[in-house]
């Protein structure tokens, strides 16, 4: 991260911590897809807040760069 974007980081979110837990065991098929629909939506939850409107299927996936965003 450059400089600006580091201080804007603490700026907006202080020191808190992000923190990511993996599980001990391997899921079941069930309990994988359930995380994997949880890990989608917060994806798509967090890109939509930082594009200031819902993303496209494109964008999703990694074919359109979001760095470059059209505006809404």
């Amino acid at each position: 991260m450059g400089k600006s974007l580091e201080n804007h980081f603490k700026e907006r979110f202080g020191g808190r911590k992000i923190t990511v837990i993996y599980p001990d065991k391997p899921l079941t098929g069930y309990e994988r897809r359930l995380a994997n629909e949880k890990l989608f939506k917060a994806f798509t939850s967090v890109l939509a807040g930082i594009l200031k409107r819902e993303p496209t299927a494109n964008e999703l996936s990694g074919l359109e760069d979001v760095s470059k965003s059209k505006k809404a």
